[in-house]
């Protein structure tokens, strides 16, 4: 977020400029290395590609750093594709 804005618009602004983490099914590999890392679990295997339980993401992307094939993308909330 840009540096100018004050305080307090920056503290509204921050609850709707969200990023998290999603599994691209084409490119995982199912590995579990983003399931087994997530410090809160909030990223859950499944039959296919694993699923972010975005409630309980902290948004730290573990998953996206650790993933060796590149399968984990940041999803942009819609005020954030103007601000990264």
């Amino acid at each position: 977020l840009p540096p100018w804005l004050p305080d307090w618009l920056l503290r509204c602004a921050t609850r709707f400029v969200k990023l998290w983490p999603e599994p691209d099914p084409k490119l995982c590999r199912r590995c579990g290395i983003c399931v087994k890392e997530c410090p809160t679990g909030a990223m859950i295997a499944t039959g296919s590609t694993p699923r972010v339980e975005r409630p309980m993401c902290i948004r730290c992307l573990c998953c996206f750093e650790l993933c060796p094939y590149e399968a984990i993308r940041i999803v942009r909330s819609l005020a954030a594709r103007g601000w990264f």
